[in-house]
């Protein structure tokens, strides 16, 4: 984790909290914050956030919706973000989430760490054949639309 590499750094404070009014306060006299889109990063936000001085937000998403962009040029807080995610890793990461659950991997991982090696609650499902439907056809559902494909799987596609 590329936390962990940092973390002699004395100037460096890792929380799981998501970002609101009590954990704002975490930033007093940092220069940087980094969110998530979970985070609301909203125009109280960015105020608490200017008082305590910090000057940079960089959010770990290429989306930014959640953060109050006017607010931030209002109290002089520069926002970053991810310019851009592999299509084909999102794709195979969702197409790897389909497989899991189609066989059924999680029960079966369960059974065994409880030495039960019972098959008959295990039995999947081929995708060969199987409508999938994807909803947004951009890059994204694209390369999952391909890797489908590849699969046998019959698609349906909603854009």
């Amino acid at each position: 984790m590329i936390v962990e590499k940092f973390k002699d750094y004395n100037d460096l404070v890792y929380t799981s909290q998501l970002l609101d009014e009590q954990s704002v306060e975490l930033s007093k006299g940092m220069d940087v914050i980094s969110v998530f889109s979970r985070d609301k990063v909203s125009r109280d936000i960015l105020k608490k956030l200017s008082i305590n001085g910090v000057r940079l937000v960089c959010t770990r998403s290429t989306g930014f919706n959640h953060v109050d962009l006017d607010a931030a040029d209002q109290f002089n807080i520069q926002v970053a973000r991810v310019s851009a995610y592999s299509p084909e890793a999102i794709a195979e990461h969702t197409m790897a989430i389909l497989l899991h659950l189609s066989r059924k991997l999680s029960q079966s991982e369960k059974q065994i760490s409880q030495f039960n090696f019972d098959l008959d609650n295990l039995v999947g499902f081929n995708l060969n054949n199987k409508t999938i439907g994807i909803i947004g056809l951009g890059n994204i559902g694209q390369k999952f639309a391909n890797i489908a494909s590849g699969f046998g799987s019959k698609l349906l596609g909603y854009d």
